[in-house]
């Protein structure tokens, strides 16, 4: 009885597939363990237990670091923005995915986050306002005084401008 080439190479492929397959199984099943570790009791989901006052200004900036250019840039600065955040008496905190993963993805989810990078400013525990983009010191501690004097506002203003807005002028 004579076997093809065919026949064989069919064979060596199936058994490569299997193989390649069992190899991701055990790799994927180690790497999820590490991956779904709960975060960390003092997480921005949660404000403090003995929280000052009502009135307490929070931000929290959410960086995907791994891929955003963006978010490189924001993280560069960050240390920048927490001494200013610091000097105007706010607390600031910088969640970035290639630090803590599993935090990132929780507030990107509860946030509904759609581009980063993603400020979320907090005053007590009432969401009240956001930061959309990359945006230089000064420009977002404006942003941020602006989102607290304006108490629970949704509408945000844009920095854009409309694209007929050069025509109508």
């Amino acid at each position: 009885m004579r076997v093809s080439r065919k026949t064989v190479l069919g064979a060596v492929t199936a058994l490569v597939v299997v193989g390649v397959i069992l190899f991701l199984i055990r790799h994927f099943r180690k790497r999820s363990a590490e991956l779904f570790v709960p975060p960390p009791a003092a997480s921005p989901e949660a404000p403090p237990a003995a929280s000052p006052a009502a009135s307490k200004v929070r931000v929290v900036t959410l960086s995907a670091d791994s891929w955003c250019s963006f978010c490189k840039q924001m993280s560069a600065q960050a240390p920048a923005l927490a001494e200013a955040m610091q000097q105007a008496g706010h607390s600031f905190q910088f969640v970035s995915d290639t630090q803590d993963k599993a935090t990132f993805d929780s507030l990107s989810k509860k946030f509904k986050s759609r581009g980063f990078p993603h400020s979320i400013v907090f005053k007590g525990d009432a969401v009240v306002g956001e930061v959309s983009g990359f945006v230089p010191v000064d420009a977002f501690m404006a942003k941020v005084a602006d989102h607290v004097g304006r108490p629970n506002s949704k509408i945000l203003p844009s920095t854009r401008t409309p694209r007929n807005a050069m025509h109508n002028a």
